[in-house]
């Protein structure tokens, strides 16, 4: 009776980019590197980093991570599974349990409570504009950063892209 497939769940996910944690198999360096070989044959699987030491695996992938990690439990390397019963991702479980909130979108808000608080408190030039400053530049950076990773494809090789500016 063949043995029952670890189980996985999905730590991170990003356009093209999946981490996943393999709790049962930690410090397995067999089994992870043999994990490591499979997930490279499967189709638009681009890039695979194995750890036994964090028992994690990172893809990188050209094909939707639906079919990848299909194809992944298909050919009996693990069970996907929620990591504490929710749905989605880690990250995804967080901004769901803060309403919707991400971090930038937290700090912001506390940065704007801040500078009314120097408002009320009569410290209007330096402090309070200082704060709001930072509040909109938390936010400005948040918005270009999700823009632009909508659209950017993932590259995780070092000294590529476009040069340095001169």
């Amino acid at each position: 009776m063949p043995a029952e497939p670890p189980a996985a769940f999905v730590v991170h996910r990003l356009p093209g980019r999946l981490r996943l944690r393999i709790e049962g198999k930690r410090g397995d360096r067999a089994w992870f590197d043999d994990a490591a070989t499979t997930l490279a044959m499967l189709a638009g699987v681009e890039e695979v980093a194995a750890s036994a030491r964090t028992s994690s695996i990172k893809l990188r992938h050209s094909r939707p991570a639906e079919d990848v990690l299909a194809a992944a439990a298909g050919r009996g390397l693990f069970t996907l599974v929620d990591a504490d019963g929710g749905e989605g991702s880690a990250a995804e479980r967080l901004r769901a349990a803060a309403g919707g909130f991400t971090a930038s979108e937290g700090l912001a808000a506390v940065l704007t409570v801040a500078a009314l608080r120097q408002v009320l408190r009569g410290q209007i030039l330096p402090p309070a504009v200082t704060l709001l400053a930072y509040a909109a530049t938390v936010l400005a950076t948040r918005d270009r950063q999700s823009t632009s990773s909508d659209d950017a494809p993932v590259d995780s090789q070092p000294g590529s892209g476009s040069p340095p500016p001169t």
